[in-house]
């Protein structure tokens, strides 16, 4: 029996193309879902073919997965086929080129994600974040380095009514081994 994509498959799709790469514990607490039914659409959501009785079936090719030993978890990211839905919902302005994440850059990919959540923490729904817009800044030299790549941009919604925004950079260096 092929897989089907559905309307709670649309929800994981639109918070994993969001917030990229999540846990499933954390796709579960970002869409109010069953951990366990979570779990199973994720299998569904990826690239692996499951087994069914005597039947296997093809992943649905909206995620990728990743067990990276450092971060403890399986941690899931939106593959092209995501995004593509995305922008065509109406929830992208732009389309994102997504592809398969560098395990080298998976640390520093989750610091990321982990800052937004404390951000969510302390603002709630006030928070209006993105991931998917890098060169955010670029006007103070001529040299090809004289831009900013920033990792997340985000604004929250003040209590005197205005909209104060940052954006974020989290540098990925080796200065810890010097």
């Amino acid at each position: 029996m092929p897989a089907r994509f559905t309307q709670d498959d649309a929800q994981i799709v639109r918070v994993l193309t969001d917030w990229y790469l999540l846990t499933a514990e954390e796709v579960s607490l970002l869409t109010s879902r069953n951990i366990v039914s979570v779990r199973n659409r994720l299998r569904v959501l990826g690239f692996e073919p499951r087994k069914r009785g005597p039947w296997t079936t093809d992943g649905l090719q909206y995620l990728y997965t990743t067990a990276y030993e450092r971060m403890g978890a399986v941690l899931h990211y939106p593959a092209q086929k995501a995004f593509d839905f995305a922008f065509d919902e109406g929830w992208l302005s732009n389309r994102v080129h997504g592809g398969k994440r560098d395990l080298a850059k998976l640390p520093h990919d989750r610091r990321v994600v982990q800052f937004r959540f404390l951000l969510r923490h302390f603002l709630g729904d006030r928070l209006h974040a993105t991931q998917h817009y890098y060169n955010v800044y670029d006007n103070w030299g001529e040299g090809p380095d004289d831009h900013i790549m920033s990792d997340l941009f985000f604004y929250y919604v003040a209590d005197n009514g205005r909209y104060p925004p940052f954006f974020t950079e989290i540098e990925n260096t080796a200065e810890h081994s010097y």
